[in-house]
């Protein structure tokens, strides 16, 4: 992994919800050491994390700094922290 990346972030632009949390995520952050990537886009990216295209897009991901993969609300809350506004980031990860 890349040293100055410290989460990788996979999630699906196609899901509304998804997009819209990641979108508002993305335009806030600053300096923030995470690669977003999205798998609606580019399918293939699953590889990466050994996984199935489905499951990914229709859970969070995220690969963090020592190569452990979460997932839905354990990958949130390794994002949320890095968040400059974490309560509204928050409900877009955690949402049913």
């Amino acid at each position: 992994m890349n040293n100055s990346i410290k989460l990788k972030v996979y999630y699906n632009s196609a899901c509304p919800v998804c997009k819209a949390g990641i979108e508002g995520q993305m335009s806030k952050e600053r300096g923030c050491d995470i690669q977003w990537n999205d798998v609606h886009n580019q399918n293939d990216l699953v590889a990466e994390i050994n996984s199935e295209l489905k499951f990914v897009r229709e859970r969070l991901h995220v690969l963090d700094e020592k190569g452990e993969l979460h997932v839905r609300c354990e990958a949130g809350s390794r994002v949320v922290p890095r968040s400059d506004r974490a309560g509204r980031f928050h409900g877009a990860f955690f949402a049913a």
